[in-house]
């Protein structure tokens, strides 16, 4: 099975995340930076320059999301 790792976009003057898009398993495709920001609601509109992305390996980190741990995109990178 194909496994997409989670993607954090963020507003990168901030650092506020803007949208967690979780892992993903199965028949699924993992989208580019350009799609994601035509596609998901919350960043539609928004400059592209405005918004910053991480991409994390499947698995890393997830015993933190699973506890819901606060976090934010480092805005000076």
């Amino acid at each position: 099975m194909k496994q997409i790792p989670r993607k954090i976009y963020y507003d990168k003057g901030t650092g506020t995340v803007l949208l967690d898009t979780g892992e993903s398993v199965g028949s699924v495709f993992e989208e580019t930076i350009e799609q994601g920001l035509e596609s998901y609601s919350v960043l539609i509109g928004r400059a592209p320059e405005t918004v910053g992305c991480g991409r994390l390996e499947y698995g890393q980190y997830s015993e933190y999301f699973a506890q819901g741990d606060a976090y934010r995109g480092n805005a000076e990178t």
